[in-house]
């Protein structure tokens, strides 16, 4: 296995007004080595979908839509090298 990367759904908990827990999601990039383990991820917990064209950035769009559809979301904090994310309510190692 090579070395790969995907997007992952984040989420952030932020206290609101009223005293109470909010989660706030994005979308970071995550990088996997080449035994399938978490390595490496974006600095920033939000990215934005881009392209050098229109056609790119759709593509980068359902990307991102099909990573958010597939893998559960983590909170960004708690990201750490070596981690498993989980697939469809499974185990899996992260990577497509």
């Amino acid at each position: 296995m090579s070395k790969s990367w995907r997007y992952q759904a984040v989420f952030t908990k932020h206290e609101t007004e009223d005293d109470e827990m909010s989660k706030e999601y994005s979308i970071c990039e995550v990088y996997f080595d080449e035994e399938g383990k978490l390595y490496e991820w974006t600095e920033k917990r939000d990215i934005s979908p881009s392209g050098y064209n229109i056609d790119e950035l759709k593509s980068d769009l359902h990307m991102m839509l099909d990573c958010v559809e597939k893998w559960k979301p983590v909170e960004y904090d708690s990201l750490k090298e070596g981690m498993t994310f989980l697939k469809n309510g499974k185990a899996g190692t992260g990577v497509f």
